[in-house]
């Protein structure tokens, strides 16, 4: 199953809002779209034999694993197929707690709990980086503190971590949560939604 147990640099390239039918209630909800090139290493979280399915190790190298600077340095970089495109993995994530370091710590951090995670797309790139890209979505306890500070970070390099269901810290209560703030502000209406549109840098308008 993939995860990002350690704080990892990554890319919000777009943030979408939209309402969601909750029965007869309308609830706010958001699509962040992330990019994130990772070792080649991270296949093998999706699928057993993913790693040797389309890389291979160079004639003579070893099958060690190696860092160089904190840097995963592949044993296995060269590509089985120049040619192939982005791949798509239908992996859909459930219940995961998704966490952006927005401030000077980890302490500061925004998290989006129970959210889902999916739509990834993973190229494959000649020394053993991964462009992988996936979309994760939130629909409980959305505000407009929470969605302004994620709109101020789209298309910024971060950090960010993903934490399955069974991995909580108990110093954090479930909800969307963000550090730091006092009084966190009211959840968004979906009249609220509808008056704000889309966020800036978001593909598709409220719907």
């Amino acid at each position: 199953m993939f995860s990002l147990p350690q704080f990892t640099y990554a890319t919000l390239s777009n943030l979408n809002t939209r309402v969601e039918k909750h029965g007869d209630e309308s609830v706010s909800a958001i699509d962040l779209s992330v990019a994130y090139d990772a070792p080649n290493s991270v296949l093998e979280q999706f699928e057993a034999g993913m790693l040797d399915a389309f890389y291979m190790a160079a004639e003579g190298a070893g099958d060690v694993q190696a860092t160089m600077d904190g840097f995963e340095i592949s044993a296995k970089p060269l590509l089985r197929f120049k040619h192939l495109g982005p791949q798509k993995v239908s992996t859909e994530l459930v219940g995961h707690r998704f966490s952006i370091d927005y401030g000077l710590d980890e302490d500061s951090a925004l998290v989006l709990d129970t959210v889902s995670v999916g739509k990834f797309t993973l190229e494959m790139k000649e020394g053993g980086t991964v462009c992988m890209k996936f979309r994760v979505q939130a629909n409980s306890g959305l505000t407009e503190q929470i969605i302004g500070k994620l709109a101020m970070l789209i298309s910024q390099e971060v950090k960010i971590q993903l934490l399955p269901p069974n991995v909580r810290h108990e110093e954090q209560e479930p909800g969307l949560i963000l550090h730091g703030a006092e009084q966190p502000d009211a959840p968004l209406s979906a009249e609220d939604v509808f008056t704000a549109g889309v966020v800036p840098g978001s593909e598709a308008a409220v719907h």
